[in-house]
């Protein structure tokens, strides 16, 4: 019987933590007048070739229809040093997600895979976000302005 009543409770306390409540985050986005608002930018661990995954989650917190959001994300070491990947020999990559992304809604759950090759890339850094509405209007971001999409904990630790 504990046992099964510990089941519960653990499987209670995931599901609390996979259902994050980014409300607050979206009413000051939209106070602002911030389009999006960035839940999360994450990496892969390395793969047995050393292929490293993306993945960018956000909500829309505009008004208007996101057709398109366009990354640009650089990839950093354990120390926080910029890396290059072994193949493309490039720090950056540039990925786009694909709507149509409602207003309020969420971004599908993927990653783009195989976005540098190097064993030593353990985070990614946004350094770019263009957000492209159905009506083709658009709204890019860079440098410190980015920090204002992100929500609380939205990036992954780099050490």
């Amino acid at each position: 019987m504990r046992i099964l009543t510990l089941t519960a409770l653990l499987l209670t306390l995931a599901a609390c933590v996979d259902s994050i409540d980014y409300q607050a985050a979206v009413d000051a986005a939209r106070a602002s007048g911030n389009p999006v608002v960035i839940t999360r930018v994450s990496t892969s661990s390395p793969n047995s070739a050393g292929g490293v995954d993306v993945e960018v989650d956000a909500i829309n917190a505009s008004s208007k229809t996101v057709k398109y959001l366009d990354y640009t994300l650089r990839a950093f070491n354990a120390v926080g040093d910029p890396v290059r990947g072994d193949i493309r020999r490039r720090n950056s990559v540039d990925v786009r997600e694909t709507g149509p992304i409602p207003p309020g809604g969420k971004t599908a759950p993927g990653a783009w895979e195989n976005s540098w090759y190097n064993y030593s890339i353990v985070c990614a850094r946004l350094s770019k976000v263009t957000v492209i509405f159905m009506d083709n209007s658009s709204r890019t971001f860079t440098g410190q302005s980015i920090n204002n999409l992100l929500a609380p904990g939205a990036y992954q630790s780099c050490e």
